[in-house]
């Protein structure tokens, strides 16, 4: 990763929205926090959330060979809301680390490519948990995705484990929502920061996440943050 990853991002993206499409790096107030930018970075065993201020000049001081490495995008266009996120991995990575960040982005797409007409949400979670715990990882009960449209965070909530109160829920065209699976070296446990906005594991383990915005059409499926991350 070169200099900056945070202000390249920001810079590039924010550019290409208001540039070629007429959309905005969304802002947002969450916690007594102001998310300024749209974006966010969170780092090794930090779940969610962590805010850092980075210079474009200087490598960003809380990155390390070897770190994983979260960046959480939000755009809005034309009132609608996209929230996508993507893991880095910086210099050597251990072996451990980088199974991890490829698992939970298998467990993604492999939720993704299950979404369609009648399908149960249930089966989202289902799937994510036969991804992953083959490889011994954790997976988040704190995080899931969300409804999402003109506003960021609607119903219905999605869980990325199997709870059986979800099998009667089917998936409908039209029905927009975020999958973002958390998951986790050690415990699936989180705790607070002080700040009241980052989310931290209990352990130490490290923690990945992907994310993508996707919408259920008449005959599949269309995931609409595909460009952003």
């Amino acid at each position: 990763m070169d200099i900056s990853l945070h202000n390249n991002l920001k810079t590039k993206q924010n550019l290409e929205l208001k540039n070629n499409l007429g959309g905005v790096l969304n802002k947002m107030k969450y916690f007594a926090v102001d998310r300024k930018e749209g974006i966010y970075t969170i780092l090794e065993n930090t779940q969610t959330h962590k805010l850092y201020e980075v210079k474009s000049s200087q490598l960003p001081p809380f990155l390390k060979d070897g770190d994983i490495v979260n960046v959480d995008l939000t755009a809005e266009y034309k009132g609608f809301h996209g929230d996508a996120s993507r893991m880095f991995m910086i210099g050597n990575v251990t072996p451990r680390a980088r199974e991890l960040v490829q698992t939970c982005q298998d467990a993604l797409n492999a939720a993704i490519s299950i979404c369609a007409p009648g399908v149960p949400l249930s089966e989202i979670g289902k799937t994510i948990e036969a991804v992953v715990k083959p490889h011994g990882f954790s997976i988040s009960r704190d995080f899931v995705g969300h409804g999402i449209g003109k506003v960021m965070h609607d119903e219905p909530q999605i869980y990325h484990f199997y709870d059986k109160r979800w099998d009667k829920v089917k998936m409908v065209p039209g029905l927009v929502f975020t999958i973002e699976p958390m998951i986790n070296t050690g415990s699936a446990a989180c705790k607070i920061d002080p700040d009241g906005w980052t989310a931290r594991t209990v352990d130490g383990g490290l923690s990945a996440q992907w994310e993508h915005t996707l919408g259920i059409t008449e005959d599949g499926v269309t995931i609409f943050t595909e460009r952003m991350v």
